[in-house]
């Protein structure tokens, strides 16, 4: 499995990149700051693209070939 990886100071946002997918793996604090890193699998093309650009792309095909 491959992953993305993100790195923030931004606590507020903890609930929306669980949402998300994000997965807190550490928290480390340096000098006065403190960095959250998060984790989460990389979606494949297919899981990514939704069904209307996936149409759209069908159509423009079909458009240019006609």
């Amino acid at each position: 499995m491959k992953w993305e990886y993100m790195i923030t100071v931004d606590d507020g946002e903890i609930s929306e990149l669980g949402i998300q997918g994000w997965e807190l793996v550490s928290v480390v604090q340096q000098n006065n700051e403190v960095k959250l890193y998060f984790k989460r699998p990389i979606q494949s093309f297919r899981d990514r693209i939704t069904c209307e650009q996936r149409d759209a792309v069908y159509r423009d095909l079909l458009e240019g070939t006609g």
